[in-house]
């Protein structure tokens, strides 16, 4: 879902309570940043909330908890013509935010409210935008005007510029504890799946474990597990898995590697896995080697994750065919 699909009116998830009512009291006594950062995993609604905030911001009234949804500001946001609130991403997923895009932010931020009250710029994700878009950014949060805030959103705050990490108020969102997310996400899977094997095949995030439920995505995840295990087992090669990688998203299935990996990590570190996890095979297969080996895989693929993600247009088909090539090498030397 992208910023303006979001539906207005929606009241924050289960599991942040104390997110929102952090920044309900700072709204309330005139103390919110102009500049913040909703920064962590992806999956667990950070657009979701800096887009509440936004909400909150717009609306007239000051005593409700949400905004309030008849005043004029609330109609306006939720017909999606409000002058003062502007929602930046990229134009597709996966594409880079350019100077362009940054350059309109920095224009309309330098103008007056035409409605008189707040202006406020959700951005997201902040990764995505282009190192000339990030320096563009800089004098925006350096000089905010007098009643503007900037709301920047990332899955991956080391691949934002750290001059704009620094001049933002950090919010660290990380994995939610199950008993808030359960109650939610049970009614919404049916008799599909078991909830709690759902979320852990998201890696705790409650709104991956819902993508999850979307088209073919079980299938592919499922996909990607028998293709790791084959390759690792030498019943595929390196060149079959990264073809059928390439017709997949990219930036979805290397998250899965990546949350698969974190797993796969801890359970080596401490010796359990968990039955609904796919990991028997690789602990047996990896068990007396170097977690650290693992590791670094790790790290590079969060560095292709980031190139994709980043607009630097890397060659998708030689990337992922070193990922699947790294891969095999690495189930090789963690056997010996």
């Amino acid at each position: 879902m992208t910023l303006t699909e979001t539906e207005f009116g929606l009241s924050p998830y289960p599991w942040q309570g104390e997110h929102w009512q952090g920044l309900c009291t700072a709204i309330a006594q005139a103390r919110l940043p102009h500049g913040l950062l909703f920064s962590g995993i992806a999956g667990v609604g950070k657009a979701h909330l800096a887009l509440l905030v936004a909400h909150k911001l717009m609306c007239t009234p000051a005593n409700s908890e949400l905004a309030c949804g008849r005043c004029k500001s609330c109609q306006l946001v939720k017909a999606g013509s409000h002058p003062d609130l502007m929602l930046i991403e990229p134009e597709a997923p996966g594409k880079a935010i350019k100077i362009d895009a940054v350059r309109r932010v920095t224009e309309f931020l330098a103008k007056t409210a035409q409605q008189g009250g707040r202006k406020v710029v959700v951005l997201a994700p902040a990764e995505a935008m282009t190192t000339a878009a990030a320096n563009a950014l800089l004098k925006s949060l350096e000089e905010p005007a007098g009643d503007a805030y900037l709301l920047l959103v990332s899955h991956q705050a080391s691949g934002v510029l750290s001059t704009i990490r620094s001049r933002c108020r950090l919010l660290s969102f990380g994995q939610p504890p199950a008993q808030q997310v359960l109650p939610w996400l049970t009614p919404l899977v049916g008799n599909r799946i078991a909830p709690e094997l759902l979320l852990d095949m998201a890696g705790g995030a409650p709104l991956a474990a819902t993508d999850l439920l979307e088209g073919d995505c079980l299938e592919n995840h499922q996909g990607l597990m028998k293709g790791l295990e084959a390759l690792a087992l030498g019943q595929m090669g390196p060149l079959e898995l990264a073809a059928q990688w390439l017709a997949q998203d990219h930036q979805q299935l290397l998250g899965w590697v990546q949350v698969w990996l974190s797993r796969l990590l801890r359970a080596l570190q401490w010796g359990a896995g968990g039955e609904h996890e796919n990991l028997t095979w690789a602990q047996r297969l990896m068990g007396r080697g170097d977690p650290a080996i693992l590791h670094r895989y790790y790290e590079k693929v969060g560095r292709a994750r980031l190139a994709f993600s980043s607009g630097a247009n890397p060659n998708a088909q030689l990337l992922l065919e070193e990922l699947a090539l790294d891969w095999q090498a690495l189930c090789r030397a963690m056997a010996k």
